[in-house]
């Protein structure tokens, strides 16, 4: 099979992720410290963070790109990496009780690599869809089975250049069942795809079985596509036991775990702003008492939920 750029685009991601946090942690430092040559509690704080974000980082993969390129769904992966990592990082410093390490300087350096990935990753994403819009980085893939669901992927693909997929094969059910496996394996080698459509209302799920295993030996990926049609609804995978079940909801679902760690990142970010912020607050708090004929917080009654006025 032909050799992808994308092979090595995971490794690139990672290491540029690892770039971007050292860019943002020794900026940071020179903004607090007014030099880029970190010291005693900084230097500890800089290797810290480099630790345990090669270790989050692993863990959670946050740095592969998958298809079709869907650029919320990867800073979605980042996101929950970056509040990991947080908490694994702080966890670390109140352990070993490293409380002289500058506020300031980790409030800076978060918001800016922050940053930094948000414009990286969106810059990536934008070159990889005008990438494969041209016809480069195309996966050669084969379709088997029925030739309306078949027809659809076909027109999803020719409709989305940026998914990157080229069409080698269509092998129809007719065909299948009418030719020995055999024949069929060694047809699905000769095409050389690099992943394979299975198009299915009832299929014969030992075949099924067999081609995963075939797929799984000769590095083909296999995927599976049912005959339902979803317009805006959105689809989750839930397993009970060996039986799959697509379950639908009308928008996307959100784990508790990240509904959970967003959560708790609000509050800690809001948090620590608020605290940095505290003078400022206060002195305009006085300025406005002086300045102003009557309270400092302004407040009006709106009506709410179910009709109820709050202030």
């Amino acid at each position: 099979m032909s050799v992808r750029y994308s092979k090595y685009l995971p490794v690139s991601v990672f290491l540029f992720d690892l770039l971007l946090l050292n860019l943002a942690l020794y900026n940071s430092h020179l903004i607090t410290f007014n030099t880029y040559r970190p010291q005693n509690a900084s230097a500890i704080f800089i290797m810290l963070v480099n630790i345990a974000w090669v270790i989050v980082s692993l863990i959670s993969k946050n740095f592969l790109v998958k298809r079709p390129l869907i650029l919320k769904d990867n800073i979605n992966r980042f996101l929950l990496t970056f509040i990991y990592h947080l908490l694994f990082v702080f966890g670390i410093i109140y352990f070993f009780k490293i409380f002289d390490i500058s506020r300031l300087e980790v409030m800076i350096s978060y918001t800016l690599f922050f940053i930094f990935i948000i414009i990286y990753r969106s810059l990536l994403f934008f070159f990889l869809d005008y990438y494969r819009k041209k016809g480069f980085n195309h996966r050669q893939i084969l379709i088997i089975g029925d030739e309306n669901i078949a027809e659809r992927m076909v027109k999803s693909f020719n409709q989305h250049p940026e998914y990157g997929y080229d069409l080698v094969d269509f092998i129809s059910e007719d065909h299948i069942n009418n030719m020995p496996e055999e024949t069929l394996f060694i047809k699905i080698l000769n095409k050389r795809p690099d992943e394979i459509f299975i198009c299915y209302k009832q299929m014969n799920g030992e075949l099924l079985k067999r081609l995963i295993g075939f797929g799984d030996e000769n590095f083909i990926k296999i995927k599976v596509v049912s005959d339902l049609i979803l317009s805006n609804n959105y689809a989750q995978l839930v397993h009970y036991d060996s039986v799959p079940v697509l379950y639908i909801t009308t928008h996307p679902e959100i784990s508790f775990k990240i509904r959970f760690l967003k959560r708790s990142f609000d509050i800690i970010f809001a948090s620590m702003a608020f605290l940095f912020g505290l003078p400022v607050f206060i002195l305009i708090y006085i300025i406005t008492i002086i300045t102003s004929k009557g309270p400092a917080f302004y407040k009006q009654e709106r009506i709410g939920r179910n009709q109820k006025p709050f202030y």
